[in-house]
């Protein structure tokens, strides 16, 4: 799995990353939202969809929704 976000058999520079890897809630991880925004903006998406797989960050599935909504108004 690490392969595909460019961390192979945590030798890198970035191997303590692997045992860090999770899936955090929208703005709490390191992808730019507003930049993917702006991008969906300017090819006419018409909805974008948020899921979070699995909770993280000791928090249960519902508070990741919400910090991930909450980070979104920010953003608007």
């Amino acid at each position: 799995m690490y392969a595909l976000i460019g961390i192979h058999d945590g030798m890198s520079d970035a191997a303590d990353e692997t045992k860090a890897f999770c899936l955090r809630p929208v703005g709490s991880g390191c992808q730019d939202f507003p930049r993917i925004l702006q991008a969906c903006s300017e090819c006419g998406t018409r909805w974008v969809v948020v899921e979070q797989d699995n909770p993280s960050m000791g928090k249960t599935p519902l508070e990741c929704a919400e910090a991930s909504i909450q980070y979104l108004k920010t953003i608007q």
